[in-house]
């Protein structure tokens, strides 16, 4: 295994627990908090999204999760057809797929 497959490996795993643990702190606590708080969630909101800025965080998180597995992936199989139609690789690309529509949408939305 060589230096770059290595970082590219720690790259994408520390982002993905980064992404990955942040949208679950976020989801399950932050969110059911702004709906308990009900109108007084505004500053709260105000300080998580625009000064702490959380979308900043997780567009970052979630840019360095992808490009490291898009890397990763072209390391591993070239880009060649033959290997991409291993069931391994066709695993890794549906998952890789998934994670590039998430990220989209985290971006767009």
């Amino acid at each position: 295994m060589d230096w770059l497959q290595i970082v590219l490996r720690i790259v994408h795993i520390f982002s993905a627990v980064l992404w990955a643990g942040g949208a679950a702190l976020f989801f399950f606590y932050i969110e059911p908090t702004m709906n308990k708080l009900g109108p007084d969630a505004e500053k709260f909101v105000d300080e998580v999204i625009n000064k702490r800025k959380a979308p900043v965080y997780f567009m970052t998180v979630a840019t360095l999760t992808v490009l490291g597995g898009v890397l990763l992936y072209w390391h591993d199989t070239g880009l060649n057809l033959d290997t991409m139609g291993q069931p391994k690789y066709l695993a890794l690309g549906l998952g890789g797929v998934c994670a590039i529509i998430a990220w989209l949408a985290g971006g767009t939305i």
